[in-house]
């Protein structure tokens, strides 16, 4: 069922992206198409297996799958760890890059396209271009990005300020389509460590989803759309299924999205620290398995520890989901629109240009910024603050 709302998403996307910017909604959904898991499963079919670890690639041989600039976009690994060739990479983010080529690559041809010519041949150039696109650009760019990102995951987890990075970073992944290809990354893991250490940190991604919905809940006014939306998502993401709450809530409205990455910024943090200065390495005691609340009774610690790793996960999970309410309904107070009102004017002034760097590297810091936005909406005479008025929640 899941894998069928993405497949409709997906192409839905893409044919509004065309509405919005008058083009053929047909072809830019036929293009978006190619990054659903069922239409990039057929793509799939254009590598045919020759001997052992060989493929053929429109008559090109192809022995390293996992490195060749032509396959390494289709790479994904099965539970043994051994990589194979499936749907491409690039998920949403994919898609919509290849139906904003495809917006401005059909314009262009219905410039030159005789009008009794253009209803048929436009489609037919157009697609078979972005085909070409697709197979040899956008596809093998995703697949090296999901390789940089595998590296990271691999080498980063094990101390506070990599495992916050990594929750951080965590849902971009999702959005790219290449979470699901970590699989080697949790195999080598539980080999090396007995525990996979990585999972629980990447979890607090889908947790801090849980914790912005339910601060946006409580934002919205009852009966309405938003409120409805979250009600039908957010049993899923307790339960560890992250997309619904992605694709249907945050994602679309782009400032709680941004709020769950900072809000599994910290949750990360949190694991990284435990393991890092308290000694204890959280992990699960599998590959793989289910995400958030049912994941509990997987966790234990490297040293076998199941009370602890439960309590030490639960925690996690506890602070991740509040401070992701906490933030979403900081994002939309009346501190926050005047922060941001202040935040422009400082680039936009002109004091130095090493004060700017100064100022940027503190926002950065998170920290950084909820202080001074603070401070300042404090420095208001009470007039300015009853002015000010909070972004509304829909």
């Amino acid at each position: 069922m899941l894998t069928l709302l993405t497949n409709v998403f997906i192409i839905a996307v893409g044919w509004r992206m065309a509405e919005e910017w008058g083009s053929n909604p047909g072809i830019a959904a036929t293009i978006a198409a190619i990054y659903t898991p069922f239409a990039g499963a057929a793509m799939a079919g254009l590598f045919i297996q020759q001997g052992v670890d060989g493929y053929n690639f429109l008559g090109i041989h192809i022995s390293n799958i996992e490195s060749n600039w032509l396959s390494v976009g289709f790479v994904t690994y099965g539970t043994s760890g051994i990589a194979g060739i499936g749907a491409p990479h690039a998920g949403l983010i994919g898609a919509m890059m290849a139906v904003g080529i495809t917006i401005a690559i059909e314009k262009q041809f219905r410039k030159i396209m005789p009008g009794a010519l253009d209803t048929i041949l436009t489609p037919v150039f157009v697609i078979f271009t972005m085909l070409m696109v697709n197979l040899f650009l956008i596809i093998p760019l995703a697949g090296y990005m999901f390789t940089g990102i595998t590296w990271l995951f691999n080498n980063l987890y094990t101390n506070p300020f990599g495992a916050s990075v990594l929750a951080g970073i965590f849902l971009f992944a999702v959005v790219f389509g290449v979470h699901q290809g970590f699989l080697p990354i949790y195999f080598a893991l539980i080999e090396n460590t007995g525990v996979n250490g990585l999972f629980p940190i990447l979890a607090m991604g889908g947790a801090a989803q849980v914790g912005v919905a339910i601060g946006l809940y409580m934002m919205s006014e009852k009966g309405s759309l938003l409120r409805k939306q979250i009600s039908g998502a957010i049993i899923p993401g307790f339960l560890g299924i992250g997309e619904p709450l992605i694709y249907g809530v945050t994602l679309p409205r782009i400032k709680p999205f941004v709020v769950s990455c900072i809000a599994s910024f910290f949750g990360g943090f949190f694991i990284g620290a435990v393991s890092f200065w308290g000694g204890v390495q959280l992990g699960m005691n599998a590959p793989t398995g289910p995400g958030g609340l049912v994941a509990t009774i997987m966790m234990t610690t490297a040293d076998g520890n199941v009370l602890v790793g439960v309590f030490v996960y639960l925690a996690a999970l506890v602070i991740t989901y509040v401070l992701g309410a906490a933030f979403v309904i900081f994002a939309y107070s009346k501190i926050s629109t005047n922060g941001v009102t202040k935040t422009k004017q400082i680039y936009k002034s002109d004091i130095n240009i090493g004060l700017k760097i100064c100022w940027t590297l503190s926002f950065i810091t998170i920290i950084g910024l909820f202080v001074p936005w603070i401070v300042w909406y404090n420095k208001l005479s009470t007039q300015q603050k009853q002015e000010l008025k909070g972004q509304k929640v829909e």
